[in-house]
């Protein structure tokens, strides 16, 4: 299935830009919606791998030769839609500017092959616009332009109350997960078992199934996929939201969604999100003794958790918009450069 949410008319900009996407992801729908770009994402094509390379291929390359735009930006990873797009942007002599996570600049698998792809990658792009100021020396090592573009907090939509939204525990903390190699879920798990029992502890994430088979204690609840609606109203139903990494220079989109709910959260106590997040925040290491105090300290400081979270929401928006004008002026002087050409 192919979706055209967000931006469908021309650009809003004088430059036509076309951002393309082979997953759903909040960043992809946010930032190009603000940036007036054209948003293809690609998703569901497909039953194999293989297919649905293919198919997402023909689809970018389709778009990009209807639309024409004067710039690319493309969602990386994948890394297969990234090759693609620096591929089309040298046949097209466009500009092609990769937004890229951490894994894409800094791959956690595929061992040296990996590596020497986000190298190329990052040489092959005009720009490597990367999610915090940690990652740019990694870009500058592997030869890329970077430009730091963090997430904006996101519009949260309005939700109705529904049974998602009705959490059973006196207390409840709600925790992003999508079960990735990065996140410590099953320390989280041990966690609960050291929580008084009416503290739940909602695990999000399709792959719920890996937390189950460690027989979690029954307040450590694993929600399964949950769409964008219930998704929004478990954030909006919680006492806390946490989200948590091993990895040191990643900053994690659950963060910016509690910051929009207005929520305590709940982080990993690495360098990059003390910066970001600080505000509205307990921080913590990623074991479980630790984890369960982090919790304990939230729920306890609640109110002025929120009050800080709400605050804060205001200065990172401030901060966005001076980035989001920088980009645009980029996008412009890049433009400008590939018509002289």
């Amino acid at each position: 299935m192919t979706r055209w949410p967000a931006v469908l008319g021309p650009s809003e900009n004088e430059e036509r830009i076309l951002w393309v996407a082979w997953e759903i992801q909040r960043r992809n729908q946010s930032v190009a919606k603000r940036l007036g770009a054209r948003l293809l994402e690609i998703h569901g094509v497909g039953t194999s791998r293989l297919g649905r390379y293919v198919r997402s291929t023909y689809e970018t390359v389709a778009m990009a030769l209807r639309f024409r735009p004067d710039a690319i930006i493309a969602a990386n990873p994948s890394v297969v839609l990234a090759t693609v797009a620096v591929l089309l942007g040298r046949a097209l002599r466009r500009p092609v500017l990769l937004d890229t996570h951490n894994a894409g600049i800094e791959p956690v698998v595929g061992g040296i092959v990996a590596d020497a792809l986000a190298t190329l990658l990052a040489r092959g792009a005009d720009v490597t616009v990367i999610h915090n100021d940690d990652l740019v020396e990694s870009v500058r090592k592997r030869g890329g332009r970077p430009f730091v573009l963090p997430d904006p907090v996101p519009d949260l939509p309005a939700a109705a109350p529904s049974e998602i939204g009705t959490f059973k525990g006196r207390c409840n903390v709600f925790y992003i997960c999508t079960y990735d190699v990065d996140e410590p879920y099953l320390e989280v798990m041990e966690a609960g078992r050291l929580l008084p029992p009416d503290v739940h502890i909602y695990v999000s994430g399709r792959r719920s199934e890996l937390l189950t088979r460690a027989n979690p204690p029954a307040n450590v609840i694993p929600t399964g996929y949950l769409s964008e609606a219930d998704y929004v109203r478990a954030l909006r139903a919680a006492d806390v939201v946490m989200a948590l990494t091993t990895l040191d220079r990643c900053a994690l989109c659950g963060a910016y969604e509690a910051v929009s709910a207005g929520k305590p959260m709940v982080l990993t106590g690495t360098s990059t999100l003390r910066h970001i997040f600080s505000r509205g925040a307990v921080f913590t290491e990623n074991d479980a003794r630790r984890i369960a105090g982090a919790i304990d300290e939230a729920l306890r400081r609640k109110s002025e958790l929120s009050s800080e979270a709400i605050a804060l929401r205001t200065d990172l928006e401030a901060r966005w918009g001076e980035r989001l004008s920088g980009l645009q002026e980029l996008l412009r002087e890049l433009s400008r450069s590939s018509r002289e050409d």
